[in-house]
Order: structure tokens, then sequence, then C-alpha cells
């Protein structure tokens, strides 16, 4: 069985869930940034489309923070 290639999914800042892709992925790193400069951001991915599947990335970040993990 072969993946397609990586992919970026953008998104944009919401206060809502939001399913960013579904079918068979591997996560392979992501980059986020809090932009505002307002407000601090949070979150969260899951292995699944509900927040009653697996956590599998809770990230926080401070206003102006962003993170990267690869």
């Amino acid at each position: 069985m072969s993946l397609p290639p990586a992919a970026v999914i953008p998104f944009a800042t919401t206060t809502t869930d939001k399913v960013l892709a579904t079918g068979l992925f591997v996560l392979r790193g992501w980059a986020f940034a809090e932009t505002t400069g307002s407000a601090a951001a949070g979150i969260e991915l899951y292995d699944g489309i509900t927040a009653t599947d697996v956590l599998t990335s809770p990230i926080t970040l401070a206003i102006n923070e962003s993170t990267r993990d690869y």
C-alpha cells in the first residue's frame, strides 16, 4: 500500500472544532502560529473525527508564539 505525498492543510483561526482531513493519513509534522497578537491559542489533534477519539497532540501557544515539529 502506498500513501500519497505530504500535503499542507491550511485552516483559518476558529473557535469551533474543525475536521482537517479524513481517510488514511500519517501525521508527519506540523507548524502552528498564534497570529492575532492578542490571545493565547490551543490546538488539539485527535486520531479520529470527534473529541472523544484519541487525543494525540495537545498544543498550547502563548501570544505571538509558534511551534513546529517534524
